[in-house]
Parts: C-alpha cells; sequence; structure tokens
C-alpha cells in the first residue's frame, strides 16, 4: 500500500511483487477493515513482469463487504494477507497493515510570541502528530502567505515568520495536517488571530554600567 494510514474517502493503492507470479496477467488480494471484506483484482504491470497494480475507494458511509468500495471506520486496521512462495527463504505468508484515520486533528492554544520588528513566532498544539503551516497577511487580510513545516509531525508547533514590516497589524491562521490526510484549519472562527510588529524605535540596551548616558537605542 502507498500509506500508513487512510481516511475515509480517499483511494487505496496497492502494489504486490512476486517472482513467482511472473505472466500471472491478474492477481486476487482481499483486503478487510472491521468486519468489511472486499476482493481487488491487481493488474500485471508491465506484462510477465510480476509486478501487479491496483486499487479500492474508500468510505465512511458504511455499506456491505463485496460491494466494491472499502467501508471503514476511524480506528480500524485495514488488513491485505498474500502468500509468498519465495519470501526471505521457506514459503510464508505476508500481511500488510495500514490504520484507518477518518478523524480530523483539533487545535489548541494559538498564540503569537516573541513580536519583534521584523519577525514573530506562531505557536500551537494539536491531539495527534501533524504537520504544521501558518498563513498570514497583513491586516484586514485574509491570510494569503504561507509558512510551512510539511515534513515533520509533531504535537508541539512553532513556526517563525521573517521579514515583516515595522509596526505593522498582521492576521493569521494555522493549518495541521495528520499522517493520513486529515486536515484541519484554525481561523479563529473566521475573525483571524493577530499580532503586531513593534517599532525599531522601541528597542533599546543598557550596557548595565553606573551613571548617566548608558542608554543606547537601534533598529531590529
Amino acid at each position: 500500500v502507498d500509506k500508513s494510514a487512510y481516511t475515509c474517502n480517499v483511494t487505496i493503492n496497492i502494489l504486490v511483487s512476486d517472482a513467482d507470479l511472473v505472466g500471472a496477467g491478474t492477481q486476487d488480494v482481499t483486503v478487510t477493515a472491521g468486519a468489511d471484506v472486499e476482493t481487488v483484482t491487481l493488474t500485471e504491470t508491465p506484462p510477465s513482469s510480476g509486478t501487479f497494480s491496483g486499487s479500492i475507494n474508500t468510505s465512511g458511509s458504511g455499506g456491505s463487504s463485496g460491494d466494491g468500495t472499502h467501508n471503514i471506520v476511524d480506528g480500524d486496521t485495514i488488513t491485505i494477507p498474500s502468500s509468498d512462495q519465495s519470501f526471505c527463504g521457506p514459503p510464508q505468508d505476508v500481511t500488510i497493515t495500514a490504520d484507518a484515520d477518518c478523524a480530523a486533528p483539533t487545535i489548541s492554544n494559538v498564540q503569537a510570541t516573541n513580536v519583534f520588528v521584523n519577525n514573530a513566532t506562531i505557536t500551537w498544539g494539536t491531539n495527534e502528530n501533524t504537520n504544521s503551516r501558518v498563513t498570514y497577511a497583513v491586516a484586514p487580510g485574509p491570510p494569503s502567505t504561507n509558512v510551512d513545516d510539511l515534513l515533520n509531525y509533531v504535537t508541539a508547533h512553532s513556526i517563525l515568520l521573517t521579514g515583516l514590516t515595522p509596526c505593522t497589524d498582521y492576521v493569521y491562521s494555522v493549518t495541521s495536517v495528520d499522517p493520513a490526510g486529515n486536515s484541519v484549519t484554525d481561523d479563529n472562527g473566521g475573525a483571524f488571530y493577530t499580532f503586531t510588529t513593534i517599532d525599531s524605535a522601541a528597542i533599546f540596551t543598557d550596557d548595565a554600567e553606573s551613571g548617566l548616558g548608558n542608554w543606547v537605542t537601534g533598529g531590529g
């Protein structure tokens, strides 16, 4: 299979390679989740290659075994057993598994932190491992520029926005997608989250020595 988890409205792509089946043309596999059992006929592509491919659509709306659609519910384990006569030596059965994940993640505690002259950090949490996207724009928006971390799946998210304009109001939303492809966006109920970058004149340092005249002002 092409993924480790599937939602309730996608296509499961199946690929089987077996040198014992070269020239067979087709190969049937059984796909099971919960009480639903479906047979998928894989086609040898290219011919006489021993590689067979096919697919089946998933559905979360219910159905019956043999209807050609894999009817799954959140939390099911999808299994595809097969028998390989030359798998690493003695003949043995091989079972491929994947998870049925039909529930979107939830987002909490969205915040803008470390807001400075030209940058800000957006943080939030999710109830499962997901990737990260912040979409932002100058107020009033709507948000249109994306900053992503789509490769790492975490529950504690942090995205740094750079190249911002000083003393400017911004609006933003956050989006997270789990490994199965379930996506959720939090845009604060359509009102968007907000932050304001500071004026460069507001940044100053003190050399911490006694006496007057030790304040230094600088832009960021």
